[in-house]
């Protein structure tokens, strides 16, 4: 079986991470790294160099998924037992989704590695850095992964479809970088999926699909508008911005109604950062905008 596109093209070196900040592997080099926070948003390549980090110092780590290991309990019976253990290898924590942590988390870690710092480093990715504790944030080396040059970014997705032989011409290739913005994980995902037909401007677009959902739900048909979607992938926050661009530009759509759809999507767009199901989120929103079309 073949390997996915994310995993064949997954960055194995410091070099091959579009617009890795030069810093970093100068911080690796001499082997006594500080604690790192990585910030972007998804498929920016915030994971991928954490992973280089590590196997580049033959690092002992642990690794926690911060938006499911989120309590206090988790350094007590998780973090403290890894750090205190004997090793002769530099110990990582490595933390992602960390600004889905708690408060009292934070507030717990931030004395846990003041104690620890002797044998354990840090290493955690978020996409919301205002969500940290300032105290915990000031103990942090922060550095972006959301500055791509356009051009190198479109260079990379450009000879990743010349090697993979997929029907793209340039300029559909440039919107879809565009779509896309910085999440070169969702370009790929993307290409792989559509790797056997060739690609138009028509198959990247999200208007079709927004007018389609407008549509349904314009007829009252949220129930098997949802039994539809339930079958398809889709890119929920892109398409809620389609939808409501194309509400507002409506002629006939009253300027109330219009107000009211873009606080429905406004709102549920922000609960939808903070849900671990952002498919009810999303159906959740589509129900509202029904109810007031």
């Amino acid at each position: 079986m073949k390997e996915i596109f994310t995993e064949v093209y997954r960055p194995k070196e410091f070099e091959e991470v579009v617009g890795l900040d030069k810093e970093i592997p100068k911080l690796i080099e001499d082997g006594n790294i500080p604690h790192f926070l990585f910030i972007g948003s998804a498929g920016t390549g915030k994971t991928t160099t954490a992973k280089i980090i590590i196997k580049k110092l033959g690092a002992e780590v642990l690794t926690l998924n911060a938006s499911k290991d989120r309590g206090i309990n988790i350094i007590r019976d998780k973090i403290e037992p890894f750090a205190t253990k004997m090793s002769d290898k530099i110990k990582i924590v490595f933390l992602d989704e960390f600004d889905h942590t708690t408060p009292q988390f934070q507030t717990a870690l931030r004395n846990f590695m003041e104690t620890h710092a002797r044998t354990t480093r840090f290493i955690a990715t978020c996409n919301y850095p205002n969500k940290i504790i300032d105290p915990l944030l000031s103990r942090f080396s922060q550095f972006k992964f959301n500055g791509y040059n356009e051009e190198e970014k479109y260079n990379h997705i450009k000879n990743i479809v010349s090697k993979e032989d997929i029907k793209i011409n340039e300029e559909t290739t440039q919107y879809l970088c565009k779509k896309y913005k910085d999440d070169i994980r969702g370009i790929l995902n993307f290409l792989n999926k559509n790797k056997y037909k060739e690609i138009t401007k028509e198959d990247i677009s999200a208007d079709n699909i927004a007018l389609r959902i407008l549509s349904k739900l314009n007829n009252k048909q949220w129930f098997e508008l949802r039994q539809e979607l339930l079958q398809e992938t889709l890119e929920y926050e892109y398409i809620l911005e389609k939808i409501d661009e194309i509400v507002f530009k409506h002629p006939k759509i009253s300027l109330e109604t219009k107000k009211r759809i873009n606080k429905i999507i406004a709102d549920g767009m922000f609960q939808m950062y903070f849900s671990f199901n952002k498919e009810i989120c999303f159906s959740s929103i589509l129900y509202q905008i029904e109810s007031n079309l």
